[in-house]
């Protein structure tokens, strides 16, 4: 399994290395057309706020306030952004090194000084972040669940740590 990981890291590495270099940012509120992408719903604005507005929301509406949040697959961290300029503590763990540093920069340019001390973002995958012993409110699988081997021991483990 730790090859297999490795390898989707790097996959990951290439693909936010690709969209940097196209000078693609993650902001939902964005209005610019990122033409590189295709059947994606970062291409427009309309299909942005189709695809991820709506289950912000809908995460936001159902997690309570000044919630301990884990996002498993933050990715360049656009979920825990928004999590935590709703207030939230969040902590967003990725496998992919440049898209932890992604998140790390675009939560320095988008949160204010009062939120940027709550939001961590970790390099690490999921069967070692289950292991620790901290509780959260609420994990997150954003896109994500879809990537772990066995769903059930996943879900197992998340009931620990919930």
């Amino acid at each position: 399994m730790h090859n297999r990981l490795k390898a989707e890291a790097k996959a990951f590495d290439k693909i936010v290395t690709q969209r940097s270099t196209q000078n693609f940012n993650y902001d939902l509120k964005s209005k610019k057309i990122f033409k590189f992408f295709y059947n994606n719903p970062w291409r427009y604005p309309d299909t942005r706020s189709i695809a991820f507005s709506e289950k912000i929301n809908f995460i936001k509406k159902n997690i309570k306030k000044n919630s301990q949040i884990l996002e498993v697959g933050c990715g360049s961290g656009f979920l825990s952004i928004e999590l935590t300029k709703s207030g939230h503590y969040v902590t967003g763990i990725d496998i992919s090194e440049k898209s932890i540093n992604i998140g790390i920069k675009t939560a320095k340019n988008k949160l204010t000084k009062n939120k940027i001390d709550k939001i961590k973002f970790v390099k690490t995958s999921y069967d070692k972040i289950s292991k620790y012993k901290k509780k959260y409110d609420a994990v997150v699988f954003f896109k994500t669940l879809h990537h772990l081997e066995n769903t059930n021991k996943v879900i197992k483990n998340t009931s620990k740590i919930l």
